[in-house]
Formats: C-alpha cells, sequence, structure tokens
C-alpha cells in the first residue's frame, strides 16, 4: 500500500497577556506557522485568570473518570473542562470589596485571590471534547 496520509497540525498557545495601555488582561494566542511563532492576535479583554483540566479515561471506554490539570499520559485525556475568570474592563461603582476575594478554578487548580478593588468579577466554564485523542485502530 503506497498511499500516505499528511495530517495538518495545529498549534496554539493561549495566554494572559497584562502589558497594555490600559493595563487590562487579555487572552492572547501565538499560533504555529511555517515561519514558526506567528505574532500575538488578542482575542478577549478582561480574561484574568485561565485553568484547564483534562478529563481523563482510566479504563479506555472513551469516558472520562477523572479530572486532572497535570495528566501523567496525555493521550488518554478524552475531555478539557475550561475555566476563565473574567473581569470588568474599568471599576464600577458600588463594588468595592471590603476584603480581598477567592476564586475556585476547577478542582486541583486552586484558589485565585483579587483584590480589594473596585471590579466586578465572574468565572465562565466549559467542557469540550479532545479531538482525535483516540485514533482508530490500524
Amino acid at each position: 500500500n503506497d498511499a500516505v496520509e499528511y495530517w495538518e497540525i495545529y498549534a496554539k498557545i493561549f495566554y494572559i497577556k497584562q502589558e497594555n495601555a490600559d493595563d487590562i488582561p487579555t487572552l492572547c494566542v501565538k499560533s504555529l506557522g511555517s515561519d514558526g511563532m506567528t505574532r500575538d492576535q488578542c482575542l478577549v479583554e478582561g480574561i484574568e485568570d485561565m485553568q484547564i483540566e483534562f478529563g481523563v479515561d482510566t479504563n479506555g471506554d472513551a469516558v472520562p473518570n477523572t479530572y486532572t490539570p497535570d495528566p501523567n499520559d496525555v493521550s488518554v485525556a478524552v475531555t478539557a473542562r475550561i475555566y476563565l475568570l473574567v473581569r470588568s474592563l474599568g471599576e464600577l461603582v458600588g463594588t468595592q470589596n471590603a476584603n480581598d476575594k477567592t476564586y475556585q478554578l476547577g478542582l486541583d487548580a486552586g484558589t485565585i485571590t483579587t483584590a480589594s478593588d473596585g471590579y466586578l468579577r465572574q468565572i465562565f466554564s466549559t467542557t469540550v471534547l479532545v479531538r482525535n485523542s483516540i485514533l482508530p485502530a490500524t
């Protein structure tokens, strides 16, 4: 059999950028291209933190049995839970916290403590299927 299959690879690095003129944390991405990593492409302002937990299939049935932010073997990850801590772009009157506030982003990610300030914050999360995590038998 002389047939050869070619698979295109998409590699992206997502990160929180804090260095802009307004000091607004921003979710950005770098992509792998033929000439190396491309320049920054910023996606959403107001993202203060992002955590990911992987759903690991421990018994081979393609269903996650446990979630962890750092799996020993990524090839057994079948889902990903993505958590975002989103902050308002400007301070809002009446939202001044008397004390620092703590947010839990995921099961094992630990807690994030934010300063007493006038920003409104909220956690958003979703669970997505990890595509091509289980390849067909040859």
